[in-house]
């Protein structure tokens, strides 16, 4: 229900869930997630009659929160996507263009960083801070924030340079 964009649903069978057992992990985050998306939800309804250049990225002060940041690296061009997950590859937060797997893309960016920075810590014992991947169809890119990571992904043609400026700036600004 959540996926189909029907969170007033979702809540409802969570709540019957959540009073059935009250320690499942999984129906908490479930309904934190409806809880914070109906709050990003309220905040973007207050904020529609404020022209949307009011204020340009490189001039916010303030700290942005996930879906703020997932937003402004989404207006770059040639961003196709982009997610928050946890180390895990689990996804909180997920931004994309066009229909791709959110849960699928996840999981691989946790997976591919944890295995090159495993394969990089045998000959360089330093923190891995991101990589990238390029292929065919798109390029990702997988940023190591302290307890997430962010993966943007991006046409192939996309500027790399022009995208590294925002993300530096992303990256400074994002609060979790």
């Amino acid at each position: 229900m959540i996926r189909k964009g029907k969170p007033k649903e979702a809540k409802i069978l969570l709540d019957k869930l959540f009073a059935t057992d009250p320690e499942n992990p999984q129906v908490k985050k479930l309904l934190t997630e409806i809880q914070d998306k109906d709050e990003v939800a309220e905040t973007e309804v207050k904020s529609k009659d404020i022209p949307a250049d009011y204020k340009s990225f490189s001039q916010l002060q303030e700290k942005l929160s996930p879906m703020e940041a997932l937003n402004a690296i989404l207006k770059v061009p040639g961003v196709l996507g982009c997610l928050i997950v946890d180390k895990s590859g689990l996804v909180t937060e997920s931004k994309f263009k066009k229909e791709l797997n959110s849960e699928t893309l996840g999981v691989a960016s946790a997976v591919v960083f944890d295995e090159i920075e495993k394969s990089v810590q045998k000959i360089y014992s330093g923190d891995m801070e991101q990589i990238i991947v390029e292929s065919k169809e798109f390029d990702f890119w997988v940023l190591r924030f302290d307890n997430f990571l962010l993966s943007v992904f991006c046409d192939s043609k996309a500027n790399f340079g022009y995208l590294k400026m925002r993300l530096s700036k992303v990256r400074a600004r994002i609060s979790i």
